[in-house]
């Protein structure tokens, strides 16, 4: 809370609307959603590099799977070695800035690295999917904010004096504020759909369950 009243504090001078108030909460809110959203793409990747099930070429694969190269385990079959990456495949310094946050992200990829057989993946991707059941709600809810907002910045001319409304009318306030928080709408879209997580989640549990 004293980081969200710290950032409204700062921007209401160059925003000075009632509406940024849930601007700003959706913002933070989806920045903190895109961080886990990330992870769990992360380990969803290092899961099908783990079953060699997923649609894409080994290097871009685990281009944000952070393991190490090891034995592959497929049961009842010969383990296969599969070559390792170069050192300098990271270049993303926000991603790996991620790397570093602490608890549950962290045990979660100790888990996965030390995963070495199907039980023990089919368990992990019961986390990672109920965890991305909860952030899929999140950022649904996040968007009927923004939804609700934008609804919010025309209903206003019924509630407020007309003084009022030519001050938050101003290309300052009303007109940049909203365009603000239509590219927020269109982030939490495109957040909505990042990394197919849903359906190559459900690939995952399929293919471990066979």
């Amino acid at each position: 809370m004293k980081n969200l009243c710290t950032k409204l504090r700062s921007q209401f001078p160059a925003f000075p609307h009632p509406l940024l108030v849930p601007t700003v909460l959706v913002e933070l809110t989806a920045t903190d959603l895109m961080r886990e959203l990330y992870h769990i793409n992360r380990l969803l990747t290092a899961s099908e590099y783990k079953t060699q099930s997923g649609d894409w070429e080994i290097q871009d694969s685990r281009a944000n799977a952070d393991l190490d190269a090891e034995p592959q385990f497929v049961p009842a079959h010969p383990p296969v070695m599969l070559p390792a990456l170069e050192d300098s495949w990271w270049h993303d310094a926000v991603a790996a800035e991620m790397q570093n946050e602490p608890s549950y992200w962290k045990d979660m990829s100790r888990e996965m690295t030390e995963c070495h057989d199907n039980h023990q993946l089919a368990r992990i991707l019961g986390f990672l999917s109920c965890r991305f059941a909860f952030m899929n709600a999140a950022v649904q809810c996040s968007l009927s904010m923004v939804e609700f907002t934008l609804q919010e910045i025309d209903l206003m001319k019924d509630y407020a004096a007309p003084a009022d409304r030519r001050k938050l009318n101003g290309v300052m306030n009303g007109a940049c504020l909203r365009h603000r928080i239509e590219f927020l709408e269109s982030n939490m879209q495109h957040m909505a759909a990042f990394g197919a997580i849903q359906s190559r989640m459900q690939t995952q549990q399929t293919v471990v369950s066979a």
